[in-house]
């Protein structure tokens, strides 16, 4: 719901800066629920409200373009200083470029001060609900012993390491591919390109599938 989202994460206007950016500033009062019980005589904010905040400004800018953006992930995070009620935050976020899946660099300053950086991964939700559909039909074609959708990990490897398939799997895994998404892997050196990882595969059905 936008009325809780918002009570949590009262973020202001988004915009784009002439660089580009995804930008916006929010502020937690005193009596913000992300305070609740985070040492009560020395409030500071938590470190996930500020991934949170840079998190909800990539859904809310990627709303504004007509696209549904989410954040699957953080890495390379650096938290920098304590953030207390009151303090207005600025947070900078890497305009999503075209595609279904990138990885954003965000930084989150106050006073000029940097806060928190890292790089964020924002996918559409296209691609997501592509993901789970693979997984399920993935398992039931390759009658998969040992492992459940539920249990496949977004980039989990095909082969070694991962699901662990062999040519025969590979050979219904193209003809799957094709049969329910009009998608062709024609050659071997792009089948080595896509069949990475679950994510390497929905990425490219994504971006070359028939429509309708």
């Amino acid at each position: 719901m936008r009325i809780l989202r918002d009570r949590w994460l009262p973020l202001k206007d988004t915009r784009i800066t002439p660089e580009g950016r995804w930008e916006s500033s929010v502020q937690f009062g005193p009596s913000s629920e992300w305070f609740s019980g985070h040492f009560d005589e020395f409030p500071v904010l938590p470190g996930v409200a500020l991934l949170a905040s840079a998190a909800e400004l990539v859904k809310r800018q990627g709303g504004e373009q007509g696209r549904v953006l989410e954040v699957s992930g953080f890495s390379r995070v650096r938290f920098k200083r304590l953030v207390f009620p009151d303090e207005e935050l600025h947070i900078s976020v890497e305009a999503m470029p075209p595609g279904s899946e990138a990885k954003l660099e965000f930084q989150v300053t106050c006073h000029g001060d940097t806060v928190a950086q890292g790089v964020l991964k924002a996918r559409e939700e296209a691609v997501k609900q592509l993901l789970q559909e693979l997984k399920i039909k993935i398992a039931e074609e390759l009658q998969l012993k040992g492992v459940t959708p539920d249990e496949m990990a977004d980039d989990i490897p095909f082969f070694d390491g991962g699901l662990d398939l062999d040519s025969v799997d590979l050979l219904l895994l193209v003809a799957l591919v094709d049969r329910d998404y009009g998608v062709e892997i024609f050659s071997r050196e792009l089948g080595e390109k896509v069949f990475i990882t679950l994510s390497t595969l929905a990425e490219y059905i994504s971006k070359n599938r028939k429509k309708g």
